[in-house]
């Protein structure tokens, strides 16, 4: 079995320091003993170890404080249930572990295995440390937090201090900025004093959106998704493709263009009625949502009830169909905007940019719920006195009609039942205007027969 595991291992231990073995936590194999999990470690394979519920709780101790050990594969040893809770348990207070393989473990007749609940207690608290961003030293900062604010999708801001003024820069604006930069693991890559104008492109969308929203004098922390900041390319050999990034920042002037927003005072309320109202949307939609759908940055679909297919076929509009809506809108912070129908074209671009790029994905009957960054609503106009610059807003939609042409799932354009429908309608009044035609033609041709005939016997009569 020994060889085996050296085969397995061998390419490991030979390409990166960072992946263990039994061999660097148990030392000599001739009389195996626990040595602790060195530092250094990021994924431990102990794999067929012959390990038991004593090695599994000595995993336990170390790895409940251990600073970088991400992966931990256990498969194929005899750990029973009462390892595998002393595992959990330390799981719960390591907050960098992201995976955990215990699988096929060969116990003892009359010794419990792994239950069912504490490979849930596992999942939960991995997938909570494998979404988690935040580093211990990102835990100092957000200490001082006022309040966070889901700018956009991808896009999440941190209050540290409050600046001065109720206006944010606005598009063109030139901003100067001081800021550090730091990877998902903390590790600092970038920082310093820049200048640069808002909202044209010239730094990454996550800057463009976030520093949108800041007063002068603010200080924040951002979590910047790859979506919103190098995307799956990365940038040179420190930002790797598909990388979070977070930003310690301060906004430290701007001139130009400005937007008038709330007071400071104003805001942190409405931080927290949005706060309130997102949790109360997440249970409804842990609920009702049948699946989210990423649209667009900034545009979040969760389908609540599939549209109908057409023949077996999923139909979605067409470029130049006509949509139409029946909505419920209302702001992030849970306030009622409005309610009603809409018929709007599509590719006519005169209704909100979320509605128009929502509908391309949706069949009819289909029931959603949409939530549209400014990009995709009012941007930083706003509408009216209640949906101020820069507001987020989400509406229950579902299309209740789509006339003319729809396309099929690869794209293939096609006639809706409706369209399908009208063209019959269209053939068959064609044809009936047809076989009138030619009745009135056939009619004249018997009039003028007639007539011929008349004057025949007429001149027949002269002669005679």
């Amino acid at each position: 079995m020994r060889p085996a595991i050296l085969l397995v291992l061998f390419p490991l231990l030979t390409t990166a320091t960072k992946w263990c073995t039994k061999f660097d936590v148990f030392g000599d194999m001739h009389a195996p003993e626990f040595n602790g999990i060195p530092d250094r470690c990021v994924e431990l394979d102990l794999f067929r170890a012959g390990l038991t519920d004593t090695d599994a709780k000595n995993i336990a101790k170390a790895l409940a404080s251990h600073p970088n050990l991400k992966r931990l594969g256990l498969s194929e040893n005899s750990i029973s249930e009462a390892g595998a809770v002393a595992l959990a348990e330390a799981v719960e207070s390591n907050r960098v572990i992201e995976k955990l393989k215990l699988l096929d473990q060969d116990v003892e007749d009359g010794v419990a295995e792994i239950t069912k609940a504490t490979r849930k207690r596992l999942w939960k608290k991995l997938k909570k440390n494998e979404d988690n961003v935040y580093t211990k030293g990102d835990d100092e900062q957000l200490a001082k937090q006022i309040r966070m604010e889901e700018v956009a999708d991808g896009v999440t801001k941190h209050v540290l201090k409050e600046g001065s003024g109720n206006t944010v820069p606005g598009h063109g604006a030139n901003v100067k900025v001081k800021y550090q930069g730091t990877l998902a693991n903390g590790d600092e890559f970038d920082s310093g004093t820049i200048d640069f104008s808002l909202g044209v492109g010239k730094v990454i969308k996550c800057w463009d959106k976030a520093f949108a929203s800041m007063v002068k004098g603010e200080k924040a922390f951002l979590v910047c998704s790859a979506d919103q900041a190098y995307g799956a390319a990365g940038k040179g050999s420190k930002i790797k493709g598909g990388a979070t990034l977070k930003f310690a920042v301060e906004l430290l002037s701007f001139e130009g263009a400005s937007v008038e927003v709330a007071t400071p005072e104003e805001r942190a309320t409405q931080a927290e009625q949005i706060k309130k109202a997102t949790e109360k949307d997440e249970k409804w939609l842990a609920k009702k949502s049948i699946r989210r759908v990423k649209v667009a940055d900034g545009l979040i679909k969760h389908v609540l009830k599939e549209g109908k297919m057409d023949d077996g076929v999923k139909l979605y509009p067409g470029d130049g169909a006509n949509v139409k809506f029946k909505y419920d809108g209302k702001l992030a912070t849970g306030e009622h905007i409005q309610s009603g129908t809409a018929d709007f074209s599509l590719g006519g671009k005169h209704v909100l940019p979320c509605w128009e790029t929502a509908a391309w994905t949706m069949q009819k009957g289909e029931t959603a719920f949409l939530i549209c960054g400014p990009e995709h609503a009012y941007g930083s106009r706003g509408d009216g006195k209640k949906i101020k610059p820069g507001a987020t807003v989400k509406f229950l939609v579902k299309v209740m009609a789509i006339r003319g042409i729809t396309v099929n799932e690869k794209g293939v354009a096609t006639l809706s039942a409706e369209g399908r429908a009208r063209v019959k309608r269209d053939k068959l009044a064609h044809k009936a205007e047809e076989a009138k035609h030619k009745a009135q033609e056939a009619a004249e041709k018997g009039m003028k027969a007639e007539v011929a005939l008349k004057k025949l016997e007429d001149a027949k009569a002269k002669e005679l």
